[in-house]
């Protein structure tokens, strides 16, 4: 969690500042980041919220169900034997986090291991789908992202309805356009599953899902979200181009929400 508020922050430091400005930030006063006790944290597959997660494979009955010419064993065990851990208990994901996180702060790797980890990163998607999807794919859906979808159904929702209040009473006033949430990969890949945009690959370095709702002037029935996916703009399911009515971006999405809940 500490590393997800850090992430807000730096982000929210690069928003509100500018290279004439010094990288000073401009901003009327602080900004507020809204957090949760761990515990009852439910923006990621969280097993204190939802029991039914430890029914998941845990790394080790994962690899031990697999055969020995499985090529996720065999990529596995490689990178262990060269680093000299073969008790090591993680997975495949774990162990390319290690690089991924190496390379970014240009510590430098060997060769040899590079060339090991070379397809990590589809990988380590397979690893993760595989032992996620195993309560069921629509399942793991509701519990590792329902509740951000249906914050995220909230605020468009919400967005339209001051939008026309604004509108019918042609009074401007303040209300909330923009809405960051902040996450760890174990997010990432549950939305862009929900979203159907997962191209079995682990998610590149600070990679981000950004949503854009769009109201039309001239009809306010008639709204459309698009999706860009680290720097990609997406065709969603069943739209034709990137503007996505929202009733259709709804729709793709019906069995996979989830009313945020707290444990007691």
């Amino acid at each position: 969690m500490d590393r997800t508020v850090r992430s807000a922050r730096s982000f929210l430091a690069g928003l509100f500042s500018t290279d004439d400005a010094d990288h000073k930030i401009q901003a009327i006063g602080p900004f507020e980041i809204e957090v949760q006790h761990f515990p009852d944290e439910d923006m990621f597959p969280n097993a204190n919220i939802y029991p039914i997660l430890k029914k998941c494979p845990s790394v080790a009955s994962l690899y031990t169900s697999l055969n020995d010419d499985h090529e996720l064993k065999k990529a596995r065990q490689a990178l262990l034997n060269r680093i000299g851990a073969n008790e090591h208990s993680h997975g495949i994901v774990e162990l390319y986090d290690d690089i991924v996180s190496r390379q970014a702060h240009n510590f430098s790797i060997p060769e040899d291991i590079l060339d090991l980890v070379k397809d990590f990163e589809v990988m380590t998607a397979r690893e993760f789908v595989y032992r996620a999807t195993d309560i069921g794919f629509d399942a793991f859906i509701r519990i590792g992202c329902g509740a951000l979808l249906y914050l995220i159904r909230e605020n468009f929702n919400s967005i339209l309805k001051n939008y026309l209040e604004a509108k019918t009473s042609n009074i401007k006033k303040p209300y909330h356009k923009f809405f960051i949430y902040s996450a760890h990969d174990s997010t990432i890949i549950p939305l862009a599953m929900a979203f159907e945009i997962f191209q079995m690959r682990w998610p590149k370095y600070a990679a981000y899902i950004f949503l854009e709702y769009f109201v039309s002037k001239t009809n306010p029935d008639e709204t459309y979200v698009t999706m860009n996916f680290a720097g990609e703009l997406q065709i969603l399911p069943n739209c034709n181009d990137y503007y996505c009515p929202y009733s259709t971006f709804l729709k793709n999405l019906e069995n996979r929400f989830e009313q945020p809940k707290k444990t007691n």
